[in-house]
């Protein structure tokens, strides 16, 4: 969430895991600010991937260990899912918000994985934030192509509430919302086919892309 875009769902996937840039700190005027937090992670990122993608592309699982050591740290995976699964989260288990929750998270990760491979010089322009709460923030950013003739809007929801450390919560990449977007797909499946089936299918094609 600095990758060719070919579609607003590649935005959409892209997004939610810079969403993952988000540092430490519980108050904005003593800690390090979302904002420097998201560029210092982006470009940690451009600069991993610039100095190992001939590595990467021999080596997939290489590239999905780097993802998930930077980028997983700082997503709220568990708020998301639980937004995600909007009505069905009252009536699962816990058991069973944890599994979904992994399991899409794994989805997240082996999705920008492959895009972050084909990064080609696009640069991560930060907007005007905005405070709207004592714990919440949204970072406005876009992505600009490498000649800066083409840009896509991404919004992120941050929040520190109840903990330490600044997490996303939320996201917007093209005007579309991550959550909304996500909730509206999986919600579907699971009226039809039960949350189990929904886990079990998101865990088989995981096991099949760690493979790759």
């Amino acid at each position: 969430m600095w990758i060719r875009f070919l579609s607003t769902a590649k935005a959409i996937v892209l997004s939610s895991l810079i969403i993952s840039l988000l540092g430490a700190g519980s108050a904005l005027a003593t800690t390090k600010a979302p904002e420097a937090v998201v560029m210092d992670t982006f470009n940690s990122l451009i600069s991993d991937i610039e100095q190992n993608r001939e590595l990467y592309r021999s080596d997939p699982s290489a590239l999905y260990t780097m993802v998930e050591r930077v980028l997983t740290p700082a997503i709220h995976v568990e708020s998301i899912a639980t937004k995600i699964l909007g009505k069905h989260a009252r009536n699962a288990t816990p058991q069973q918000r944890a599994a979904f929750a992994e399991e899409f998270k794994k989805t997240l990760l082996f999705s920008y994985a492959a895009l972050l491979l084909e990064y080609s010089g696009q640069k991560l322009v930060l907007k005007p934030s905005r405070v709207v709460g004592e714990d919440r923030v949204i970072v406005n950013t876009e992505l600009a192509s490498a000649d800066a003739k083409a840009s896509i809007p991404i919004v992120f929801y941050m929040s520190n509430r109840g903990e330490p450390t600044w997490r996303a919560r939320n996201l917007e990449g093209a005007g579309v919302n991550f959550v909304t977007t996500y909730r509206a797909t999986y919600s579907q499946n699971i009226e039809r086919n039960g949350l189990d089936a929904v886990i079990a299918e998101l865990r088989t094609k995981n096991a099949q892309l760690s493979q790759r």
